[in-house]
């Protein structure tokens, strides 16, 4: 388990780990976790992040390919570009509810993704934000939902279901398949049995 030595703390904002421990507790009081803090970390496994915690910074956890569970609380409003991208790990994972846009290749080859829990606050979903996320067979997306990037079910070979509310009125589900309402626009295909 880590020890608050284990940590640089500027602010509120936690810079730097220091920490050899895969069990990462961040300090009660941390509000934000600054860019690349954990980036390329080999020995991290479990991150449990306190309620002070309200943003995650750009490539925060980027390629922690042995972290297997983060629990994230619902205060956190910002999630940054790449956070958790090529976390192979990673199996699923539950966005809290005060995101509102999921940014550009947050879970990008995380080909250990299985499930993902999108809130109904999400209004937008970023280029390339599954990107190759390979394990991934179902995803239920926010009634809410106005946009989704390029490319961000790319690669999800596996994904056998796509669910979204048939109200929402930019996009629908056609064979399967998610399309914009209008009908005119593939955004994601599922797996089709042969």
């Amino acid at each position: 388990m880590s020890d608050i030595k284990d940590f640089e703390i500027v602010d509120g904002i936690l810079v730097k780990y220091h920490g050899r421990d895969g069990e990462v507790v961040i300090p009660e009081g941390v509000t934000a976790i600054a860019d690349g803090v954990f980036q390329f970390s080999k020995k991290v496994t479990n991150v449990t992040l306190p309620n002070s915690v309200k943003s995650i910074g750009d490539n925060a956890f980027f390629e922690c390919r042995n972290l297997i569970n983060i629990t994230l609380n619902d205060g956190i409003t910002n999630i940054g570009v790449g956070a958790f991208a090529k976390c192979i790990s990673l199996t699923s994972i539950v966005l809290p509810k005060g995101i509102t846009t999921v940014n550009d290749h947050t879970f990008g080859y995380c080909r250990g993704l299985t499930s993902v829990v999108l809130p109904d606050t999400i209004t937008s979903i970023g280029e390339c934000v599954f990107l190759h996320c390979e394990s991934l067979k179902y995803i239920h997306l926010p009634s809410e939902l106005k946009s989704v990037g390029k490319n961000s079910f790319s690669g999800c070979q596996n994904l056998e279901r796509i669910d979204i509310s048939d109200t929402n009125p930019f996009y629908t589900i056609i064979d399967g398949n998610l399309y914009t309402r209008a009908g005119n626009t593939l955004i994601a295909t599922i797996k089709k049995d042969t």
